[in-house]
């Protein structure tokens, strides 16, 4: 009879290897920045 191994990733296993990834810090950052700039975008048509 043969063993078979399924692997169980769990959220926190994704959440290490993306922390590991250089790409989801550089994606991560200019999501950041673009959602900034759509958002002072959008309070500085209607605020100032």
């Amino acid at each position: 009879m043969i063993d078979v191994f399924v692997p169980i990733t769990t959220f926190w296993d994704v959440l290490a290897n993306a922390l590991d990834d250089p790409w989801f810090w550089v994606l991560s950052a200019a999501g950041a920045f673009g959602t900034a700039l759509i958002i002072r975008h959008r309070l500085g048509r209607r605020c100032w």
